[in-house]
């Protein structure tokens, strides 16, 4: 794992929303009668791990958010940015955002005791596969 410039590794700075991007917000969306939910950015603490990703993906999928009122509200992580779809900063303001918060935090915890399969990518492999593999990776040439 790569260490940070600040000298901390990235599993040392909790993954939390830290605010709205403002400036990704679409210009006159206040002006559009006709718009009433959009996408707005949320910028996180940090680069999101694999087992984080995956988990932010499954977010939509597990019922949590219609359950909690917003059917129509999507997640989707662009590096340290997560679009929220579909809502406002009124409904983030009125509840969504605590709503948000908690699910991050909570999921980014429940990440930490994950394997990090990025550790040791050929932990699982035989010794002859894993050097089967070798061979033919060093094989290929991309010119």
């Amino acid at each position: 794992m790569s260490t940070p410039r600040n000298g901390r590794s990235k599993a040392s700075v909790p993954l939390r929303l830290q605010g709205v991007l403002f400036s990704g917000i679409r210009d006159g969306i206040e002006e559009d009668p006709r718009v009433e939910k959009y996408t707005v950015p949320a910028v996180l603490s940090r680069r999101p791990t694999i087992a984080e990703r995956e988990l932010i993906g499954r977010i939509g999928t597990t019922g949590h958010l219609a359950s909690a009122g917003y059917p129509d509200v999507e997640l989707i992580l662009d590096d340290r940015r997560l679009n929220i779809t579909n809502t406002s900063l009124e409904e983030l303001r009125d509840g969504l955002a605590v709503m948000l918060g908690a699910l991050i935090r909570d999921l980014a915890d429940r990440a930490g005791t994950l394997p990090d399969p990025t550790a040791n990518p050929q932990a699982n492999l035989t010794d002859s596969k894993r050097e089967r593999l070798r061979k033919l990776a060093a094989e290929i040439r991309f010119h």
